[in-house]
């Protein structure tokens, strides 16, 4: 390729991209990036390189078998329908009652306390020049299940109110 006259080494590079994408200020930076890429990289000096940067409207350009218009419609169909569900889901979560356990409901959690055996310590072994009587945990092995305490049940008593109108 002759440019400018000899046959040193030259480029031309034609870059597409949305007008929104082409802008002056964008233009003369990307230039100067570019080309001393290329300056660096092929050894070409930046006076022997061409850059266009060409417009292209989103309907000229495709890719992945659509073009950039039917990606951003279908981008923007995908974002309102993702705010018209939590539009709705909002309205969901102020329009449901809220609902308060009864105190018969409370019952139930006092009456059957989550009691959960604790852990085995972890006991040194006992040496052969201790004397003594081998202890309770040491005996059991972690397989087996601790004896549990028996559950002790509340016996329910009234309320204040019922103790000044009750019944005598």
């Amino acid at each position: 390729m002759v440019f400018g006259g000899t046959f040193d080494p030259a480029y031309v590079l034609s870059i597409f991209a949305l007008p929104t994408q082409v802008q002056p200020t964008t233009n003369k930076r990307n230039a100067a990036l570019i080309q001393k890429h290329m300056e660096e990289v092929l050894g070409v000096k930046l006076s022997r390189g061409f850059l266009r940067f060409i417009p292209t409207s989103e309907e000229n350009t495709a890719r992945n078998g659509k073009t950039l218009a039917g990606e951003i419609e279908e981008a923007g169909k995908i974002s309102a329908a993702e705010a018209a569900d939590e539009v709705a889901g909002i309205r969901r979560t102020r329009s449901k009652p809220k609902s308060r356990l009864s105190v018969k409901s409370f019952g139930t959690f006092r009456s059957s306390p989550a009691i959960m055996a604790p852990a085995p310590e972890l006991t040194p072994p006992v040496s052969a020049g201790e004397a003594g009587e081998p202890s309770a945990r040491t005996a059991t092995s972690f397989g087996e299940d601790l004896p549990t305490p028996p559950r002790k049940i509340a016996k329910r008593s009234k309320s204040f109110v019922a103790n000044f109108f009750g019944r005598s």
